[in-house]
């Protein structure tokens, strides 16, 4: 199965540049690429034509960080606060597309109070007492 993946996505992708130089249109050929594969396969998956649920996984965890940094590029600084509940809310669903969650609520309440952490940081991010601590949860994956 991971063959006749990969040739899906280097046809798509192949396809895709194509598609993108006459529409002139901007896009990640290789995210687009990855993502119609996965829809491909999660149909083929719903109908009992495709059994390998750990590729399926591998392609929707390379979607799961394409959005995220994808959105890092383009979020105002502040808004980077909300990085680990954003992550984490892409994660859930991507694992919920693989394997339907059971104990929902309990997952909902953790990314719930993540969420409201997160927007308390982001409340008190100018308060000089603070800042220090949004600083550091915005540059949580600054590389410096």
């Amino acid at each position: 199965m991971l063959v006749n993946t990969l040739l899906a996505i280097i046809v798509v992708f192949v396809l895709l540049l194509f598609a993108k130089k006459l529409a002139g249109i901007k896009f990640c050929v290789l995210c687009v690429s990855v993502g119609l594969t996965w829809i491909g396969i999660f149909i083929l998956v719903k109908l009992s034509r495709f059994q390998d649920l750990t590729l399926l996984a591998l392609l929707l965890g390379e979607s799961v960080t394409g959005i995220f940094y994808f959105t890092q590029r383009q979020v105002a600084k502040e808004l980077r606060i909300f990085t680990l509940p954003f992550f984490l809310s892409l994660t859930t669903l991507a694992y919920y597309l693989v394997n339907p969650l059971t104990s929902i609520l309990f997952i909902l309440a953790l990314l719930f109070g993540l969420w409201f952490v997160a927007w308390i940081i982001f409340s008190y991010r100018n308060d000089p007492g603070k800042r220090p601590l949004a600083q550091n949860v915005m540059d949580c994956c600054s590389e410096k």
